[in-house]
Protein backbone atom coordinates (compact mmCIF):
# COMPACT_ATOMS: atom_id res chain seq x y z
CA UNK A 1 0.00 0.00 0.00
CA UNK A 2 2.79 2.21 1.11
CA UNK A 3 4.49 1.45 -2.48
CA UNK A 4 0.94 2.74 -4.36
CA UNK A 5 1.00 5.94 -2.29
CA UNK A 6 4.76 6.40 -3.02
CA UNK A 7 4.35 6.07 -6.87
CA UNK A 8 0.84 8.05 -6.97
CA UNK A 9 3.10 10.74 -5.36
CA UNK A 10 5.76 10.89 -7.88
CA UNK A 11 3.00 10.48 -10.53
CA UNK A 12 1.53 14.04 -9.29
CA UNK A 13 5.26 15.24 -8.59
CA UNK A 14 6.50 14.12 -12.45
CA UNK A 15 2.96 15.14 -13.73
CA UNK A 16 3.19 18.76 -12.24
CA UNK A 17 6.74 19.39 -13.54
CA UNK A 18 5.30 18.92 -17.13
CA UNK A 19 4.58 22.29 -18.64
CA UNK A 20 1.30 22.60 -20.52
CA UNK A 21 1.91 25.06 -23.14
CA UNK A 22 -2.06 27.40 -22.98
CA UNK A 23 -1.14 29.35 -26.29
CA UNK A 24 -2.96 28.62 -29.28
CA UNK A 25 -1.13 25.10 -31.05
CA UNK A 26 0.65 25.63 -34.10
CA UNK A 27 -1.02 23.71 -36.74
CA UNK A 28 0.89 21.61 -39.77
CA UNK A 29 0.38 23.90 -42.96
CA UNK A 30 -0.17 23.04 -46.36
CA UNK A 31 2.72 22.78 -48.76
CA UNK A 32 3.04 23.86 -52.58
CA UNK A 33 3.75 20.76 -54.33
CA UNK A 34 5.33 22.65 -56.61
CA UNK A 35 7.92 24.93 -54.52
CA UNK A 36 7.87 22.64 -51.16
CA UNK A 37 7.08 25.34 -49.42
CA UNK A 38 4.10 26.24 -46.86
CA UNK A 39 0.95 28.17 -48.35
CA UNK A 40 0.13 31.32 -46.81
CA UNK A 41 -2.93 31.91 -48.84
CA UNK A 42 -4.69 31.27 -52.04
CA UNK A 43 -5.91 33.86 -54.82
CA UNK A 44 -8.70 32.69 -57.15
CA UNK A 45 -8.03 33.40 -60.15
CA UNK A 46 -10.72 32.33 -62.57
CA UNK A 47 -11.11 28.77 -62.12
CA UNK A 48 -8.14 27.99 -60.56
CA UNK A 49 -6.37 28.56 -57.25
CA UNK A 50 -2.85 30.30 -57.27
CA UNK A 51 -0.97 29.64 -53.85
CA UNK A 52 0.94 32.62 -52.18
CA UNK A 53 3.78 30.40 -50.24
CA UNK A 54 6.63 31.72 -47.82
CA UNK A 55 9.98 31.65 -49.10
CA UNK A 56 11.85 32.91 -46.06
CA UNK A 57 12.24 29.99 -42.83
CA UNK A 58 9.58 32.32 -41.13
CA UNK A 59 6.77 34.41 -42.55
CA UNK A 60 4.13 36.36 -40.91
CA UNK A 61 0.67 37.85 -42.72
CA UNK A 62 -1.20 40.32 -40.85
CA UNK A 63 -4.56 41.22 -41.63
CA UNK A 64 -6.06 44.33 -40.25
CA UNK A 65 -9.43 46.01 -42.05
CA UNK A 66 -12.58 47.39 -40.90
CA UNK A 67 -14.31 44.18 -41.39
CA UNK A 68 -11.59 41.44 -39.91
CA UNK A 69 -9.05 40.86 -37.93
CA UNK A 70 -6.26 37.86 -38.69
CA UNK A 71 -2.65 37.21 -37.71
CA UNK A 72 -0.46 34.38 -38.85
CA UNK A 73 2.96 33.38 -38.35
CA UNK A 74 4.41 30.58 -40.46
CA UNK A 75 7.50 28.61 -40.24
CA UNK A 76 8.47 26.95 -43.21
CA UNK A 77 11.25 24.43 -42.08
CA UNK A 78 8.47 23.19 -40.02
CA UNK A 79 5.72 23.28 -42.45
CA UNK A 80 3.86 24.91 -39.93
CA UNK A 81 1.38 27.53 -39.28
CA UNK A 82 0.05 29.48 -36.20
CA UNK A 83 -3.47 31.63 -36.65
CA UNK A 84 -4.92 33.87 -34.21
CA UNK A 85 -7.47 36.56 -34.09
CA UNK A 86 -5.84 38.12 -31.19
CA UNK A 87 -3.11 40.63 -31.96
CA UNK A 88 -1.61 40.17 -28.45
CA UNK A 89 -1.25 36.33 -28.61
CA UNK A 90 0.11 37.07 -31.80
CA UNK A 91 2.71 39.28 -30.27
CA UNK A 92 3.45 36.96 -28.21
CA UNK A 93 4.00 34.05 -30.19
CA UNK A 94 6.52 36.18 -32.08
CA UNK A 95 8.27 36.60 -29.05
CA UNK A 96 8.68 32.82 -28.27
CA UNK A 97 10.09 32.33 -31.76
CA UNK A 98 13.88 32.73 -31.90
CA UNK A 99 16.27 36.01 -32.37
CA UNK A 100 18.02 37.55 -34.95
CA UNK A 101 15.42 35.54 -37.99
CA UNK A 102 13.96 37.78 -40.79
CA UNK A 103 10.26 37.00 -41.37
CA UNK A 104 8.89 37.27 -44.96
CA UNK A 105 6.13 39.81 -44.43
CA UNK A 106 3.48 38.80 -46.95
CA UNK A 107 0.95 41.49 -48.34
CA UNK A 108 -1.31 42.52 -51.19
CA UNK A 109 -0.75 45.10 -53.89
CA UNK A 110 -3.44 47.82 -54.44
CA UNK A 111 -5.31 47.67 -50.66
CA UNK A 112 -2.71 46.33 -48.43
CA UNK A 113 -3.72 43.62 -45.81
CA UNK A 114 -2.97 45.72 -42.86
CA UNK A 115 -4.15 49.23 -44.15
CA UNK A 116 -6.21 49.35 -40.83
CA UNK A 117 -3.64 48.65 -38.56
CA UNK A 118 -3.70 51.28 -35.70
CA UNK A 119 -0.10 53.04 -35.27
CA UNK A 120 0.18 51.84 -31.56
CA UNK A 121 -0.59 48.30 -32.58
CA UNK A 122 2.21 48.90 -35.55
CA UNK A 123 4.88 50.54 -33.43
CA UNK A 124 4.27 47.42 -30.62
CA UNK A 125 5.20 45.15 -33.08
CA UNK A 126 8.14 46.92 -34.50
CA UNK A 127 9.13 47.12 -31.03
CA UNK A 128 9.34 43.45 -30.57
CA UNK A 129 10.66 42.81 -33.48
CA UNK A 130 13.92 45.27 -32.60
CA UNK A 131 14.26 44.08 -29.47
CA UNK A 132 14.64 40.27 -30.59
CA UNK A 133 16.90 41.37 -33.55
CA UNK A 134 14.53 40.40 -35.86
CA UNK A 135 13.38 42.11 -39.28
CA UNK A 136 11.00 41.92 -42.10
CA UNK A 137 11.54 41.16 -45.82
CA UNK A 138 8.51 42.58 -47.76
CA UNK A 139 7.24 40.53 -50.23
CA UNK A 140 3.40 41.85 -52.27
CA UNK A 141 1.53 39.50 -54.04
CA UNK A 142 -0.34 40.55 -57.02
CA UNK A 143 -4.16 40.83 -56.55
CA UNK A 144 -4.73 42.61 -59.55
CA UNK A 145 -6.08 39.38 -61.61
CA UNK A 146 -7.96 37.64 -58.48
CA UNK A 147 -11.29 37.46 -57.67
CA UNK A 148 -10.82 36.38 -54.28
CA UNK A 149 -8.53 35.04 -51.61
CA UNK A 150 -8.80 32.15 -48.99
CA UNK A 151 -6.82 32.08 -45.96
CA UNK A 152 -6.28 29.43 -43.52
CA UNK A 153 -9.05 29.05 -40.86
CA UNK A 154 -7.52 29.60 -37.85
CA UNK A 155 -8.51 26.28 -36.03
CA UNK A 156 -8.75 23.85 -38.43
CA UNK A 157 -5.52 24.76 -40.85
CA UNK A 158 -7.75 24.02 -44.04
CA UNK A 159 -9.01 27.26 -45.98
CA UNK A 160 -11.32 29.65 -44.42
CA UNK A 161 -14.70 30.18 -46.66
Amino acid sequence: MKSMKLLLLIIVIIGGCTTIDSRRPWRSGIVDEQTGDIVAFWLQCGDENKAITVEKEYGMIVVWSEKEKHFYLFDNSGKRYFGTTDFEAFIAEIEMLPNDITFQKINTCCAPLDYKMPDEASEKLFSILRKGNRSLDPHTACTCESTDRKFLNDTTGSAAE
